[in-house]
């Protein structure tokens, strides 16, 4: 292998490596947990209060429309 293929090779093999790897494990999870919980929180309130948030954006609707 010539030395130019070795470092193309190499440059394919670090610029795989950095977008795989731009955001940190640990804030990647934060983030996938913090979403989780606003969907399980928007989920829990159209199950129990979903006609009153009809209605609120009803109400909502007509202020700002006139």
């Amino acid at each position: 292998m010539t030395a130019e293929a070795r470092e193309t090779e190499s440059k394919i093999a670090r610029d795989g490596r950095r977008s795989s790897g731009s955001m940190p494990g640990s804030v990647r999870l934060a983030v996938g947990v913090l979403l989780a919980v606003i969907v399980a929180g928007a989920l829990y309130l159209l199950a129990v209060r979903g006609d009153a948030l009809l209605a609120d954006l009803a109400a909502i609707a007509a202020l700002i429309c006139g």
